[in-house]
């Protein structure tokens, strides 16, 4: 990042009405990093439709769709393949 582009920044910040808001923002969208992995896995098992998914959409989805917890969480859950069964016990 160079020297202008802070300034443009911190500029922005400080003229916003919300400024926790903004620099909450800005301090998550720093340190996030997209799930590579899991994302990779679901692009294997549905290789013809790689190209189709939008995976800003699907991570946004489930809280436009409901607004239990518990259905935010399985969503979260089943997109980072974080979802345990018991298939062990079936091999």
């Amino acid at each position: 990042m160079n020297s202008g582009d802070q300034l443009t920044r911190s500029q922005k910040l400080l003229s916003s009405s919300s400024f926790c808001n903004e620099a909450y923002k800005l301090i998550v969208k720093g340190i996030t990093s997209s799930p590579d992995k899991s994302q990779s896995k679901w692009i294997a098992d549905c290789e013809n439709y790689e190209n189709f998914i939008e995976w800003d959409k699907s991570y946004i989805l489930p809280f436009y769709c409901t607004k239990e917890t518990k259905l935010q969480t399985f969503q979260f859950k089943l997109l980072h393949r974080r979802i345990t069964t018991n298939d062990y016990l079936y091999r």
